[in-house]
């Protein structure tokens, strides 16, 4: 069972889930010769590993605007990585001292998502109200 919205661990369950799932479909598409799946999968997978944090936030829908900011935070810390993983993966598993830098690109799209995430903080954490006449 996954944990409740009112637990941050949610969205980040459910993108691992996710993220493992296509490192999975990735792995058997290219077995397979499967070139045009290889490449989609491919580019969501570089798409969830630089964005974790806000698609483990929209996956997980938090209750509120404090389990928001927990989401954030760890899925950051586990974004960092898996951006020098696909990056080192990327540069053909050779080690070059530009992964170090890629990891900056989650930490800037932390950052906008902070800032962004008060204006839409309606919709991801907003009850759905019907007013009666």
């Amino acid at each position: 069972m996954l944990p409740s919205r009112w637990n941050p661990w949610r969205g980040i369950i459910l993108t691992l889930l996710l993220f493992g799932l296509e490192f999975w479909l990735h792995i058997v598409f290219a077995s397979m010769g499967w070139d045009i799946l290889f490449l989609l999968v491919v580019i969501d997978l570089f798409i969830i590993c630089i964005c974790f944090a806000p698609v483990a936030l929209i996956l997980g829908g938090p209750a509120n605007h404090v389990v928001g900011q927990e989401v954030i935070k760890y899925g950051t810390m586990i974004a960092v990585l898996l951006t020098m993983g696909i990056f080192w993966a990327v540069n053909d598993m050779q080690w070059s001292n530009w992964l170090i830098g890629s990891t900056g690109i989650p930490l800037i799209l932390q950052v906008v998502w902070f800032r962004w995430e008060r204006g839409l903080s309606g919709l991801l954490y907003g009850s759905i109200s019907v007013e009666e006449e």
